[in-house]
């Protein structure tokens, strides 16, 4: 059974690692004129990559470029060894993610700090990207896919301030990487109901301006979003509606939950017993391994409320 799935409009979902659960961390490739990949994930995702091409005819010298959301190592560790891969394709990253790209020793100094011993593991190797072979985008630039086809990037702030999107026009799809959310399609494939939750994993939360992403994504009227973590999900702008809601939870109740009990435990509990009594509230079924995958996620989401929490007291959340 291969490990991707093909979609409409050209577009092959791929699992990425690392993860702490299957299908956790998806990256997308879209394949024709010209071919793209969206999300590298750590370099042990390249295996998955590349037989992706080959099932498709392609060889790695076909792509002709690979896109990160932002450079965090779940989306972007393995893009120094897949640009060395395939050696006429150009990365295509937000200005301010490009040095780190090009000089990875902070991103790699941080994740051995984070992840110690399991750093091997989880992402070795980080390897550096050649700088001529960066290409820098943001707001307005676009990319083409070829018979009129084209990725439109806007930046979208509020998870990292080096965060883009990419509108297919084509699909009427976006490519949201972090800032659009969580999106769990494991509960929608057994539920048919859709259920997502915004992104405060640390450092870089910004309540103010995610929901500002949050209305430039709904502008869009996209037809569906292509989550990366993790998978597919149609009604995009009723979805989209329905996870900017939970913002000024995700700020204002919980930074003062927060306050009055200063501890990251206690407010992983707290994210996890509203989250799951909302899909109660809303007859939404989930398992175990759901219980156990929201946790982990709050886990995130509740250091990420914590680090901005501490950026409030020193005056600097921005």
């Amino acid at each position: 059974m291969n490990p991707y799935k093909s979609l409409e409009n050209h577009i092959v979902q791929l699992p990425l690692v690392p993860s702490h659960a299957k299908n956790r961390a998806a990256g997308y490739l879209i394949y024709g004129s010209r071919n793209v990949l969206i999300e590298t994930g750590a370099s042990q995702s390249n295996p998955v990559i590349l037989s992706a091409l080959n099932s498709l005819g392609l060889i790695p010298d076909q792509v002709d470029a690979i896109i990160v959301t932002h450079i965090h190592l779940d989306h972007a560790g393995g893009a120094g060894l897949l640009m060395q891969q395939c050696p006429n394709a150009t990365l295509l990253v937000h200005p301010n993610g490009k040095k780190h790209l090009c000089n990875p020793e902070r991103l790699i100094a941080g994740a051995k700090q984070v992840y110690g011993k399991d750093f091997e593991t989880l992402f070795d190797p980080i390897l550096p990207v050649p700088e001529e072979r960066v290409q820098t985008v943001s707001s307005g630039d676009t990319f083409d896919l070829g018979d009129g086809r084209e990725l439109q990037f806007h930046e979208t702030f509020g998870h990292a301030r080096h965060h883009i999107i990419a509108f297919d026009t084509e699909s009427r799809g976006l490519f949201s990487g972090d800032i659009a959310g969580v999106f769990h399609d494991r509960i929608q494939e057994r539920t048919g109901q859709s259920f997502c939750f915004p992104n405060s994993a640390p450092t870089q939360f910004d309540p103010v301006e995610m929901a500002a992403s949050f209305d430039l994504m709904i502008s869009l009227q996209p037809a569906s979003l292509f989550f990366t973590h993790y998978g597919k999900a149609e009604k995009a702008v009723d979805l989209l509606k329905a996870t900017r809601e939970w913002i000024p939870f995700f700020s204002e109740v919980c930074i003062s939950t927060y306050r009055n009990n200063p501890s990251l435990s206690f407010l992983t509990d707290y994210l996890q017993e509203n989250m799951l009594a909302y899909l109660e509230k809303e007859g939404i079924t989930i398992d175990e391994l759901d219980v156990q995958n929201l946790r982990f996620d709050n886990n995130l989401n509740a250091q990420g409320i914590i680090a901005y929490e501490q950026r409030l007291q020193k005056g600097s959340a921005r």
